[in-house]
């Protein structure tokens, strides 16, 4: 192959990985992929019974997974993350203006975070902390985190005190502690239906009902 030809090739083949990284991704009900899905632009979406190797990460667009798969760690820049019933992440749920979603009976290993988005955990398991700067957090139906909620200082300049919530109901438990590490911040924790916190509660009201 001459020199012209390797270089068309090239071109040709950074061509089709820009349409590509454009794109949105679908993964069907019952496929397994091995390795990651990565796209700039585009909404990735796994389906019920998948399997997912590799992490999967979009800058534009919302992620997507249905029940009882098995995922590697889901992170986006703008946009939602859903994960469905009985689905297994092997890593983080990461995004910054988006919220976060997780259904019954599903396990994320790492840690939650968003800076601008509720989380919801719907009898659900979590194994790193919850961490959030602008977002309400509900967690419901027996769900448990193991680690810690925290609430990170924000980097604006405004001195106006913002409201956020943090429902814990259905006998939900965070095992470690909950944290507001920003005093612009008012938190309130509200407890029903015998959920608890077994950690400190530190810089946040607390409501038991």
């Amino acid at each position: 192959m001459n020199n012209f030809s390797k270089l068309l090739s090239l071109v040709t083949l950074l061509s089709l990985l820009t349409v590509s990284c454009s794109k949105s991704i679908r993964i069907g009900n019952g496929l397994n992929h091995y390795g990651p899905l990565t796209t700039v632009n585009g909404a990735i979406t796994i389906g019920n019974e998948c399997t997912v190797t590799g992490n999967s990460r979009t800058v534009n667009g919302s992620i997507t997974v249905g029940d009882n798969s098995d995922v590697g760690e889901l992170q986006t820049t703008n946009g939602s993350i859903q994960v469905g019933s009985n689905t297994s992440v092997n890593g983080g749920v990461i995004t910054i203006n988006g919220v976060i979603v997780c259904n019954l009976g599903s396990q994320v290993d790492g840690t939650l975070s968003t800076i601008n988005g509720s989380i919801t955990l719907i009898g659900t398991s979590v194994k790193g902390n919850l961490k959030t700067i602008n977002g309400h957090i509900k967690l419901a139906r027996g769900s448990k985190v193991q680690g810690d909620i925290v609430m990170r200082s924000r980097s604006d300049s405004s001195n106006i005190k913002q409201p956020l919530v943090i429902q814990l109901s259905g006998s939900s438990v965070v095992e470690g502690d909950i944290i507001n590490n920003d005093d612009r911040l008012d938190v309130q924790v509200i407890l029903t239906d015998d959920s608890k916190v077994l950690g400190e509660i530190k810089n946040a009201k607390v409501q038991r009902h």
